[in-house]
């Protein structure tokens, strides 16, 4: 959380649909866990913007019914829990967060001391017995990035924190569906470089800075292994592959399933530049794993065509929900 997600984020807002100029309600992730009874997890709750905790009050009260931004009353499931978390080293978490939020009374405070490199590697392991050989060199280096996220993220970026085991589980559920072999006792040039990437893609992706991204390539191709030589051509001066077959889309490292409307629809032309098609490869690996993606950039440089050009190539819809930030100089 912090102050760039607003309200509208959490609880749904109108997004553009298949026809020009037609918009239609689209629940957010908070509407569709009340309503389904999901959990939610919400990080840093002390860095949420005051309409957020507004529409957090009604909740954490136990009310029996949630109103959306669509004029809609929905019933509160019964199996729907709200969790918070609150990165701190202070012990009290209270002074922590009072004067931040006036909701500091209505939470239930759990103190959750960060996980040493045993427990890292018995998390990674039980949900990746795959990836034993590879757990603690990968724990390793997620330690050092830990250690170097100031040199990952710039000081004019705002960042709260370091990595999470999030993070990490979710390097770990890259690597793991790459189809690679880990059992060998001697893993091959690919399988590192496989590996690389994910890590690449989770851990030094926030770094705009092409300068410092590669610096950081490098030091994590040395933790793990790979020749320099090959990294510097991995991340990111070669341009992926996009290859569309009869029931798949392969684009770079990413294979996604390809339904039978899309083989015969009609194809639209396709600028194939090499920043087009890294982008294109980071959105289908948030559809692989269907995650959310944030693209960022100025109108018209085409963020929307993108994911409309790979929605049409696999026949799915997928949607985009369009943010307009104005900065003031």
């Amino acid at each position: 959380m912090d102050e760039h997600i607003d309200g509208k984020t959490l609880i749904g807002s109108y997004v553009c649909s298949e026809q020009p100029g037609e918009f239609r309600w689209q629940p957010g992730p908070l509407t569709q866990a009340v309503k389904a009874g999901f959990w939610v997890v919400l990080e840093n709750i002390d860095q949420a913007a005051s309409d957020v905790q507004s529409i957090l009050l009604p909740l954490l009260e136990g009310n029996s019914s949630f109103m959306t931004g669509y004029g809609e009353a929905i019933r509160v499931a019964g199996s729907f829990r709200l969790f918070s978390t609150i990165s701190t080293s202070k012990v009290d978490v209270y002074h922590c967060t009072e004067g931040r939020t006036s909701l500091s009374s209505l939470w239930r405070r759990v103190m959750v001391r960060p996980a040493g490199t045993t427990d890292l590697v018995n998390i990674v392991t039980a949900w990746y017995l795959d990836l034993e050989p590879v757990a603690k060199k990968l724990i390793e280096t997620f330690e050092w990035l830990n250690g170097a996220s100031e040199l990952i993220v710039p000081s004019n970026i705002v960042f709260f924190g370091k990595f999470s085991l999030r993070d990490l589980l979710k390097c770990y559920k890259g690597i793991s569906g790459s189809g690679m072999s880990f059992s060998a006792d001697r893993l091959s040039v690919d399988t590192h470089s496989c590996i690389l990437k994910e890590v690449v893609d989770v851990f030094a992706a926030y770094s705009p800075s092409p300068e410092k991204r590669l610096n950081i390539v490098r030091d994590i191709a040395k933790m793990l292994g790979v020749p320099l030589t090959r990294a510097e051509t991995l991340y990111c001066l070669d341009r992926p592959v996009l290859q569309e077959f009869q029931g798949a889309v392969q684009i770079g490292r990413v294979t996604l399933h390809r339904s039978e409307d899309a083989v015969s629809h009609e194809k639209k032309p396709f600028v194939e530049i090499r920043s087009s098609f890294h982008v294109l490869e980071r959105i289908a690996c948030a559809v692989k794993w269907n995650e959310p993606i944030l693209l960022v950039g100025e109108t018209g440089t085409g963020k929307t065509t993108l994911v409309l050009n790979l929605a049409a190539r696999l026949g799915q819809n997928l949607s985009v929900l369009v943010s307009f930030f104005s900065l003031k100089w």
